[in-house]
């Protein structure tokens, strides 16, 4: 869940993420878009570009 001053949202060991979704609306990847993903060779992370209000967030992840 957003809670308005979160940016980074870690996925679980051994998932990268794949579509992500704040409040319903698919977001963006990429810099200068909504989020990108860093690696840091464990663990998938979003880093989202503005962090999300207090609404639902929602990363569909894929097997790394």
């Amino acid at each position: 869940s957003g809670d308005s001053t979160k940016t980074d949202f870690p996925m679980p060991r051994g998932w990268k993420p794949k579509n992500v979704f704040v409040d319903g609306a698919l977001y963006r990847p990429g810099s200068g878009e909504d989020y990108i993903v860093t690696y840091d060779g464990f663990i998938y992370t979003v880093e989202m570009a503005v962090a999300p209000a207090v609404v639902d967030v929602a990363i569909m992840g894929e097997s790394a």
